[in-house]
């Protein structure tokens, strides 16, 4: 039985801290309806104007954590300050409120995303700054942080909803910016519409805690939940419970790009390289994580069981499917989805603490691996344009020799391919392996095949270790493979594309876990599950995970180390090549199982509405109203009223007339007439009399 009691510290009051938040908020807020309205006017001043809010926010944030680390958690005379909260509407007797909940993990959470994204604004002023439409860039940037936000601090689902859908709208937008494209309309309404499939699953689970009387609040649901989370599952009440964690689930797994519905993550990737940055470090994939962790009383063991079953697995066929990608961002899109398979499976196994821990350190390495490809893609397209030459500038067969034109963004690649492979000394090595020994344990404790996820990730780190480190050999070291003389013109990136990089870089050393350590010592971080570690040969366990992410690196190493691409050539006939290359055929399965029978069966519907309802409207139609000469129902009913309706009235009318023609000849003006007939008149009158009498 997992541990419930970490969410104890729902217990809030009002105070600074949730209003902090609400400035966080306001920064993102103002920053969109600025440059929404005003951004071609304010012209170049825009960006500088973006990245001061962003700044701002990023600053309000940490010293919100830094409030939260020097709270004596035991002096209640003085709380921080956790909760901000107003009515919002109510619906049968159920209040819904909207408020802004900060604790530990949610302030931790905000300090995180409102960091990676003033980096993401700062590396946004080379990358982006011949782009014609960049007021609309900055905008969408301010709304895609703010929404991001309110999903980090809203203090109940039905809030946390809200800011989830626009997290979805936002990413379809950036997705999409490059509308030129023709690959960006497409894998934008691919998010898009992949996304809220999943996000039916969470409105069903809505409507099973509304229908069951469950408070959207988090503190309130979890006081009503957890007794049935923890019981056997007899009543509908419980089954419900199981329920709405399925349901809940399904959403987060579309969210965060997992088995079944992680086709659209590497698609996003035509979208610009900080957006790209942004939606898989801190923000649209990492939402899901987060909401598992925020919301993780609502699961009971079953779904558990689940998620550290759809985590596992996830982790390794996208580490899979990242052995054989061309793409400098494609290798790192199915990076992001193993990573994100690592932390669902971490929830799943009881290692919350953990998943949380590397949501945070994946953050900085993974950022930071996707700006060092784009400053690389950056300076491609550069020298391209210069030269006037065509040439796929993200294809890595292409690259090679990098570091010699590019040493500072070679060298923080470096420290973020070593933290993404595990090695010693990074921030990855602590997380990961935090996680894989909670999946031995888990294994441990429930026994049979509950070794499954355990296995999946100890194979995926392998394969993580292994197609980080060729691509980093096939783009930065080597001959290189240009076409034509590219590589003397490649230029350094500059300060405010080295700026990011060197933070990130710091941010992926091993040291972190000492600058968060005052972080993870609040309450808050102090109640997350931990896996029972104590039976476990820990020191024997990270010496295996080192072995194994050194025979990764080596195996690269070996096989790419001059970047001679021989080797690929000749598997790429072998079926599990095939397999890797095209991610094991998902889409194509989807495309043949689901779209094609769904538009098949989409084409009957409209054959049977054209044929079968509109043919019978029409022959109703054609029955009552025809244009030949032939017969009709109408023509029936217009040669009925002409000659019956009407000609009965007509026929009345030409009797009436008759006979006031007859009649009026009466009224001939001749008063001897007259005399007359009143005379025969008077003499008819008498006769009539006195035959009746």
């Amino acid at each position: 039985m997992r541990n419930w009691d970490w969410f104890t510290e729902v217990v809030v009051y009002p105070g600074p801290q949730g209003y902090l938040g609400i400035a966080v908020l306001g920064c993102f807020l103002l920053s969109f309806l600025i440059q929404g309205s005003l951004g071609e006017w304010l012209r170049g001043a825009g960006k500088y104007l973006s990245l001061g809010l962003s700044l701002t926010a990023s600053i309000i944030s940490m010293l919100m954590v830094v409030n939260f680390c020097t709270w004596d958690v035991t002096d209640t005379s003085s709380p921080p300050g956790h909760l901000v909260q107003v009515q919002w509407f109510a619906v049968k007797g159920l209040s819904i409120k909207a408020g802004i909940l900060v604790n530990g993990v949610s302030v931790a959470m905000l300090a995180l995303v409102t960091f990676i994204t003033f980096l993401v604004h700062l590396f946004s002023l080379e990358y982006m700054k011949n782009d014609p439409r960049l007021p609309r860039y900055w905008a969408l940037l301010g709304l895609f942080a703010f929404s991001i936000c309110g999903v980090v601090l809203a203090d109940n689902l039905f809030l946390i909803f809200v800011f989830w859908e626009l997290v979805g709208f936002c990413s379809y937008l950036l997705i999409g910016f490059w509308f030129e494209d023709p690959a960006s309309g497409p894998a934008s309404q691919k998010a898009f519409i992949v996304n809220r499939i999943g996000d039916l699953g969470f409105i069903i689970a809505l409507m099973l805690m509304f229908a069951g009387g469950v408070d959207f609040g988090l503190a309130e649901a979890s006081l009503a939940v957890r007794p049935m989370a923890e019981s056997t599952f007899n009543t509908i009440e419980e089954i419900n419970t199981i329920w709405i964690g399925f349901f809940l689930l399904l959403g987060i797994l579309g969210k965060s790009a997992q088995f079944p519905l992680q086709i659209w993550l590497p698609d996003a990737m035509v979208g610009p390289t900080p957006v790209s940055s942004l939606l898989h470090a801190a923000t649209m994939v990492a939402a899901g994580v987060y909401l598992l962790i925020r919301i993780g009383f609502l699961f009971t063991e079953p779904v558990l069981d689940l998620m550290a079953w759809i985590g596992g697995f996830t982790a390794l066929i996208a580490a899979i499917s990242a052995l054989t990608q061309n793409d400098i961002k494609g290798v790192l899109a199915y990076s992001t989805i193993s990573q994100l398979g690592f932390m669902v499976m971490a929830v799943g196994v009881g290692s919350t603490f953990y998943a949380y821990f590397h949501l945070i350190t994946h953050a900085f390495f993974k950022c930071g691996l996707f700006l060092a490809a784009g400053a690389v893609v950056h300076q491609l397209h550069t020298v391209q344009n210069g030269q006037e030459q065509h040439f796929n500038v993200k294809d890595i067969r292409l690259m090679g020799g990098l570091a010699k034109k590019m040493p500072f963004t070679a060298g923080a690649y470096l420290v973020f391919a070593g933290a993404l492979a595990g090695l010693p000394l990074f921030s990855g090595f602590i997380s990961k392996d935090g996680i894989l020994i909670g999946a031995i344990e888990y294994g441990l404790s429930e026994g049979g095949v509950a070794w499954g996820p355990a296995v999946f990730g100890l194979i995926a780190s392998v394969l993580t270790a292994f197609y980080i480190t060729r691509h980093g050999l096939l783009i930065f070291f080597g001959k290189q493979r240009f076409p034509g003389p590219v590589l003397p013109e490649i230029r350094p990136a500059n300060w405010t594309m080295r700026i990011p990089l060197l933070l990130l870089a710091i941010g992926s050393l091993g040291l972190i876990k000492y600058f968060l350590k005052p972080v993870f010592n609040t309450s808050s971080f102090q109640l997350l599950p931990h896996p029972a570690h104590g039976s476990l040969p820990e020191t024997a366990l990270m010496a295996t995970f080192v072995a194994l992410a050194v025979t990764g690196v080596g195996a690269a190493y070996w096989m790419w180390r001059s970047g001679n691409l021989g080797k690929q050539e000749r598997t790429s006939e072998g079926i599990l090549f095939r397999l890797s290359k095209n991610h094991f055929y998902l889409d194509q399965a989807y495309e043949r199982r689901i779209s094609k029978p769904l538009i098949y069966f989409a084409g009957l519907l409209a054959r049977f509405d054209k044929h079968i309802v509109d043919g019978a409207v029409n022959r109703v139609a054609s029955t009552v109203v025809r244009k030949d000469e032939g017969w009709s129902l109408s023509k029936a009913s217009a040669w009925f009223d002409v000659n019956i309706v009407d000609g009965i009235v007509n026929r009345i009318a030409a009797v009436v007339l008759s006979f006031g023609q007859r009649v009026r000849k009466l009224q001939g003006g001749n008063l001897q007439r007259y005399i007359l007939y009143a005379l025969l008149g008077l003499l008819l009158l008498l006769g009539a009399l006195i035959y009746l009498a």
